[in-house]
């Protein structure tokens, strides 16, 4: 299930879903909600709206991030003119999806990082 909604894509990026973008949007969610799932170590049901907010930010960064190696994601780039090298360093891991620092600090009271296991002891005690 996705935390998010089309809707929430839309209000993000302050405009209509063209038809591709509409097409591709489910996915995305599907992705984004993975990953707020993952690193809260929790599933939401119901889903808080600051969680929400995190996974529509999260698929509308996805769909405005170019997804070919054009000049808009590189980081750096390196020419040399003999014997014809050039080099260049893209922004991210190749993936669309990913939680940034903001959204990690706007998710930080839901994330689990930590959980008390009771334990007890198997031996008998003779009495």
């Amino acid at each position: 299930m996705a935390f998010a909604e089309l809707s929430d894509v839309a209000t993000r990026l302050g405009r209509a879903l063209t038809a591709d973008e509409a097409a591709e949007a489910p996915g995305l969610l599907d992705e984004a909600s993975a990953l707020v799932e993952g690193y809260c170590n929790q599933d939401f049901d119901p889903v808080p709206s600051t969680v929400r907010l995190v996974t529509s930010r999260i698929a509308a960064r996805a769909l405005t991030t170019p997804t070919t190696q054009d000049s808009a994601a590189v980081s750096s780039e390196q020419f040399t003119a003999g014997p014809f090298t050039v080099n260049r360093s893209f922004v991210g891991d190749g993936s669309a999806t990913w939680i940034g620092a903001t959204e990690k600090t706007m998710l930080r009271r839901f994330r689990i990082s930590m959980r008390s296991v009771p334990s007890a002891s198997d031996r008998q005690v003779a009495g």
